[in-house]
This record gives C-alpha cells, sequence and structure tokens, in this order.
C-alpha cells in the first residue's frame, strides 16, 4: 500500500476506534505516549519460534501482549498476525499479569517497541482488520 494511502487508513482506524472508545489512555490528558494505543480483546497472534500471544494493545511504535512466557528487556521478537506481514520488535518490560491471591499458571504482561514504526502501522492495520 503506497504511504499516502496507509496513513490515510491509520487516521481513519484510529478516528473509528475512538469513536468506539477503544483508544487505551484516551481518558488520561497526562498520557504522554506519543501515539494512541488501540485496545484489543485478546487478539492472537504468532511470535518467533511459532508461539502464540493474546495482544492487548497497540500502537505504531509499539504492542502490549499477554504470554506464559517471561521475555527478557532487550530480547528481540518478530511479531506475526498472519504469517504474511511481520514486524520486528524489542522488549521494554515483561511484569506479572496476575493479582497476589490467583493461583494459576504464570501470566505476564510483555511490553515492545517496534523497530521501525512502518511495520508498525502496518501490523496495527492488519492486526485490527483481521478482527473485525
Amino acid at each position: 500500500m503506497p504511504e499516502d494511502a496507509t496513513d490515510r487508513a491509520y487516521e481513519l482506524l484510529i478516528e473509528q476506534c475512538r469513536a468506539r472508545g477503544e483508544i487505551d489512555g484516551a481518558d488520561r490528558p497526562n498520557d504522554q505516549r506519543s501515539h494512541p494505543r488501540v485496545r484489543f480483546d485478546a487478539a492472537p497472534m504468532t511470535i518467533s519460534g511459532g508461539a502464540y500471544v493474546d495482544v492487548v494493545d497497540m500502537s505504531i511504535s509499539g504492542v502490549a501482549f499477554l504470554t506464559e512466557y517471561a521475555y527478557a528487556p532487550g530480547e528481540r521478537l518478530v511479531l506475526a498476525p498472519d504469517g504474511v506481514l511481520s514486524a520486528p520488535a524489542e522488549v521494554v518490560s515483561c511484569r506479572s499479569a496476575h493479582d497476589v491471591d490467583e493461583v494459576s499458571e504464570p501470566l505476564f504482561r510483555v511490553s515492545c517497541r517496534f523497530l521501525d514504526s512502518n511495520d508498525g502501522i502496518g501490523l496495527l492495520l492488519l492486526t485490527k482488520e483481521l478482527r473485525v
């Protein structure tokens, strides 16, 4: 998709997500993120090595997902929602996603930054399209 068409598709997606209340942090005026985060209801995605994770939010600069594996900050991953488009990313943080009282399998919330924001735009547009 040409860059202008991709930019227009991204702007339209953000506008639609705002109207549906799917922008995370929209109600926090002090949120200093450079790009709006779109919430997902556990969108499945494949990462390096063929493991599946559940995406909980994504922007053009990064993604957060839930997984049973604790990734280390600085670790490099490749995310792919459909096996065709992929986006290299670097783990920024990994923390437990369980309440202290819960007894179950380990679950972690991993936050990553995309190495190239153009990959982030493409991955966000495709992931949202696959969820419609």
